[in-house]
């Protein structure tokens, strides 16, 4: 193959058309020869003028036949045949001439045998081009001149700046870059200021044909040493095949380094390699200390096939792969009707990027099926360290570890998700999945895994980077082996914004929201699909070691067949807070329990599994300043750039829908990242960012309040008002306030001092206040990585791919203070307040409660409203409530007869609904001393009774004594935490001014 390009290039490149700077003059006049009685081509744009002449021409090639293509002034493409016979003289004539106008010569079209360096090929295609690319213009005055600058080293038309660009029209001007590129000598004569435009649609099957018959396209950049490095501003490419399965790097360019490629369209095309394969380019490289940026903008595919061979890594449908150290943009990108697969890492966008890289992704869209063997896929990509993604939408089905199977110790299957399979610390922001998500662990609508470490087969304690989402949407069915949500797999998550409409399946840590975290800090979160699995099922979080869940609710009913089953939470550790939550959806379990409306299980006992220890790690400045890893954008930035990304992260603050472009804006830019952007695109990004990313938003937020609000509901007894509406209108109050100034902040400060209170109240502090306060207003920073595929790309040209799904940090020892904390803390510094189940209970067996199935020692529930029925067995508001804890302020209206007798004397000023049809003996034994009942509906609505009232209590000599009780519940109060729209029967108060407001 080398020795064909070194030929075609020594017989070609010289006859490649010339013409000096002063070939735009006024001396050429050719006569006019309109009397010559030649054949008439049909088209609106024949004329007088015949002859022109390109100087410094030289060519070897005497075809029979020449063909000439021209752009029109309009656009379109018409065709005049050339007089050939003194072609080595550069002189031509067109059989049929223009009129007057403007118009681009494209390419001169020959017999193909007529080349004797390719002549071997004319089976394959008849007929062969020499490039132009010219503007020429055509007056009575000068008759046909031409109006650029050649080059004639490059065999192209143009200056190669921005105002004069290179210019492409042909196949073969690409197959001549493709040389000049790939040529140690002539390299570094393109730089990051060398423009290129492709004017017209160019079908590479000609030129993927005359680089290799039998392997195709060599790509642009197809080694590191000589990576494409210019501005390329791009039309279509049809036609493209490049059949190098075992090779790295490969798509119509190889590797870019401080490139930027904008409105490359492939379609109708085939590639296949072993490493970074993209129908773009292959992938975007560091060189030294100079890391590489890089931008794809107006990027796409359509139509074709992006495969990777055995053990292939990192396949895209825009790009491969970034390397180390690198930084990619990836800006308005479509990946559509394609089909794009491999063994590690596949993305409809982008496959992965390596350890600490830096990419961004925005308002890219796929529908292009995805598919991996074992790691890592994504709609967007499979596989990233620091990652920023900002509107992008999927909408084909993604399947990940379709070979991979549990016993299998050489290859990982963990890492599928709807926009992104796995990453180091991300943020995603406005983003919505519809397709279907399939895959073993850590399975997401949007988002599948952040796990740096963790095997739980040797006893292993789970170790998890950040994942931040805000108004993202999944309406896609998720399902996967463990750990699978419908927003995120696994991770330590913050979201806020956050709906899942996809059914999700799996076997354990299975949720609406999130499967299993280390710190979960979900807000204003929504479930509506339905939820199948094993144990540790949920419709919000399945798992959590530690964090905050509040303003999230479920309505899709959640199915388990193990334990750990219900509506919010499956497993909460001993610093965790629920409040103003709500499940309205039956919740099911058909193994052993805890089953609930709202938590299954709360507090530590200290027997959790290898599985259920997630360790979590809070970073001080210090770390972030001392860890080489995907921080290293912000280390360039020094110490204020860092302490900013370290609140970024920390606070779940950035929620504002009218200032969405001033928090990505922060988010994108504010930390080094613009460094990546060419100033000729920012402007036209920064503007996409803020029309997409506000409208995504603010459909988001609309979904949200619609399914709130248009919730229907019917309590037997009792009318529905005070949730369907006084409620309902209180969530929105509620995330009216947050949505304000700093009240987020606000928000977020009172839930930890509230903890912080509780942990003091309990003596067993541990030092760790400043850690809670940190860690449970957001998300915590580990600063380490997730490289399914690492790479030294140009370090050498060898890749060096990681399987298994991140690398153990090895500074994690030293700052795990917070884990300490978790696995050490004695006590629980638990809270679940102003909670609501409407959802009926089923069970077999078990801890089973209407609100909460198991609340571990000194734990408290206090102001939440339980309307589900039981299975007969279990209690209205607490299953199995241990030693010291508190249950203050709760309220049950549900059938008392459907829960059997539990032990009462955890209870303090609680209400519930009795029918007339217990009897007094089964009134008095269903609750002991502290607990409150009362018989009729019209006395559950009369505020009167939740002032202060008597009620009776047997002691050990069955004799009455008289007790009487002040609630403080303060219904209808300006503060109060209950409120009463309307009174009188049927009527009830509901949770509504929420306690963590000020």
């Amino acid at each position: 193959m080398i020795k064909l390009i070194r030929f075609f290039r020594l017989l070609m490149l010289p006859a490649i058309l010339a013409l000096a700077a002063s070939a735009c003059n006024d001396d050429n006049n050719f006569p006019d020869s309109s009397g010559n009685d030649l054949p008439e081509e049909k088209d609106s744009y024949i004329g007088q003028f015949r002859d022109f002449v390109i100087d410094q021409f030289q060519s070897d090639i005497q075809p029979e036949e020449l063909v000439c293509k021209i752009m029109t002034p309009d656009g379109s493409i018409i065709s005049r045949k050339c007089d050939p016979e003194n072609m080595k003289a550069g002189k031509f004539r067109f059989f049929n001439g223009l009129k007057e106008g403007k118009y681009r010569l494209l390419y001169f079209e020959y017999p193909t045998q007529s080349n004797e360096a390719i002549a071997e090929l004319v089976e394959k295609f008849p007929t062969a081009e020499i490039g132009l690319g010219c503007e020429i213009e055509v007056s009575g005055k000068n008759g046909i001149r031409i109006c650029q600058d050649y080059n004639r080293q490059l065999g192209m038309f143009g200056k190669g700046t921005k105002d004069a660009p290179y210019e492409i029209s042909s196949y073969e001007h690409l197959f001549l870059l493709m040389l000049f590129v790939n040529n140690h000598d002539t390299n570094r004569q393109i730089t990051p200021s060398t423009y290129f435009r492709q004017t017209v649609p160019i079908n590479m099957y000609r030129a993927s044909i005359m680089c290799d018959q039998r392997y195709g396209w060599y790509p642009i950049g197809a080694d590191t040493n000589t990576p494409f490095c210019g501005v390329y501003l791009g039309n279509e490419i049809s036609g493209l095949w490049c059949d190098r399965k075992s090779s790295a790097g490969i798509g119509l360019f190889g590797y870019l380094h401080n490139a930027v490629i904008d409105g490359v369209a492939v379609k109708d095309s085939e590639l296949s390699g072993n490493f970074a394969v993209g129908a773009v380019a292959g992938a975007v490289i560091a060189a030294g200390d100079d890391h590489g940026d890089s931008s794809l903008i107006n990027c796409s595919v359509e139509k074709s096939s992006i495969t990777g061979g055995k053990d292939s890594f990192a396949v895209g449908g825009i790009i491969g792969c970034a390397d180390m150290h690198s930084a990619i943009l990836l800006g308005s990108c479509r990946s559509s009707d394609s089909d794009i697969r491999g063994s590690y890492n596949v993305g409809g966008i982008i496959g992965g990027a390596a350890r600490y890289s830096r990419t961004v992704i925005n308002d890219c869209e796929n529908s292009s099926t995805i598919t991996s063997e074992y790691s890592g896929a994504g709609g967007m990509i499979g596989a990233a360290d620091t990652l920023y993604v900002t509107s992008c939408r999927n909408k084909a089905d993604i399947a990940g570890a379709i070979q991979y199977n549990s016993s299998d110790n050489g290859n990982s299957g963990i890492g599928v998700g709807g926009i992104v399979g796995g990453s180091g610390i991300s943020f995603l922001t406005a983003c919505r999945n519809e397709g279907t998500v399939s895959g073993a662990d850590g399975v997401g609508g949007i988002i599948g895994s952040t796990r740096v470490k963790g095997d739980a087969s040797k006893g292993d304690a789970y170790l998890f980077n950040n994942t931040f989402l805000r108004w993202c949407a999944n309406n896609g069915n998720v399902s996967g082996t463990n750990s699978v949500g419908g927003m995120c797999g696994e991770a330590q998550f913050g979201c806020y914004g956050a709906i899942n409409k996809g059914n999700i399946s799996g076997n354990d840590y299975v949720a609406g929201i999130v499967g299993n975290t280390s710190v979960a800090v979900a807000h204003n979160a929504i479930n509506t699909g339905n939820i199948d699995g094993h144990s540790y099922c949920s419709g919000v979080v399945g798992k959590t070691s530690w964090g905050s869940i509040a303003i999230s609710h479920n309505y899709g009913h959640v199915k388990g067949s193990g334990s750990h089953t219900a509506g919010v939470l499956g497993l909460g550790g001993n610093n965790t807070i629920v409040h103003y939550c709500g499940n309205y959806a039956r919740i099911a379990n058909s193994g052993n329990g805890p089953t609930a409306g709202i938590i299954a299980e709360i507090g530590d006992p200290r027997e959790w599994t290898a599985l259920n220890i997630a360790e979590c790690v809070v970073a001080s400045l210090e770390m972030v300043m001392s860890v080489a890893g995907p921080l290293m954008a912000i280390v360039e930035e020094a110490v204020e750039a860092s302490s900013e990304v370290a609140a970024a992260i920390i606070k779940v603050s950035e929620v504002l829908i009218d200032s969405v472009l001033n928090k990505a804006d922060r988010i994108l830019w504010g930390f080094g990242l613009h460094e990546i952007l060419n100033p000729e695109v920012e402007e036209e990004l920064t503007a996409a960012i803020n029309e997409v990313a506000v409208k995504e938003s603010e459909e988001i937020s609309n979904e949200m309040a619609a399914w709130r609000s248009g919730y229907s509901l019917s309590i037997s007894n009792f009318n529905a008002f005070p949730i369907t509406s006084s409620y309902n209108n209180a969530v929105q109050a509620t995330l009216d306030y947050y949505e304000t100034g700093e009240n987020d902040e606000r928000f977020n400060d009172r839930i930890n001092e509230t903890r912080i209170e509780r942990m003091e109240q309990l003596e067993h502090i541990h030092h760790t206040s400043e850690i809670v306060h940190q860690v449970i207003g957001g998300v915590a920073i580990l600063a380490s990585t997730v490289a399914i595929v690492g790479g030294a790309i140009a370090s050498g040209g060898a890749a060096v791919p990681f399987i298994v799904l991140g690398s153990s940090a090895a500074f994690v020892g030293g700052l795990n203070a917070l884990t300490k904390t978790c696995t050490d803390f004695k006590e629980n510094a638990v809270i679940v307040s102003q909670c609501l189940n409407t959802g009926n209970i089923e069970a077999s067996n078990g801890k089973c409660g209407g609100l909460v199935g198991v609340l571990q020692d000194n734990s408290i529930l206090r102001n939440s409203l339980n309307v589900g029925n039981g299975p007969k067995f279990g209690d209205t508001f607490v299953g199995n409530p241990k030693k010291a804890v508190k249950i203050k302020d709760c309220l049950s209206l549900s059938d008392l007869g459907s829960w059997s007798k539990i032990d009462g004397n955890r209870y303090d000023a609680c209400i519930v609904y009795s029918d007339e049809n217990l009897s007094e003996i089964q009134k008095t034994a269903y609750y002991d001393e502290y607990a409150i009942y009362k018989a009729s509906v019209a006395e559950i609505g009369d505020p009167s009774l939740y002032k202060n009232f008597q009620r009776n209590w047997v002691d050990a000599h069955s004799q009455k004594v008289p007790v009487y009780f002040h609630l403080f519940w303060d219904v209808n109060n300006p503060a109060s935490t209950w409120y009463m729209e309307k009174s009188g029967s049927g009527f009830f108060p509901v949770p509504t001014y929420s306690e963590m407001r000020d």
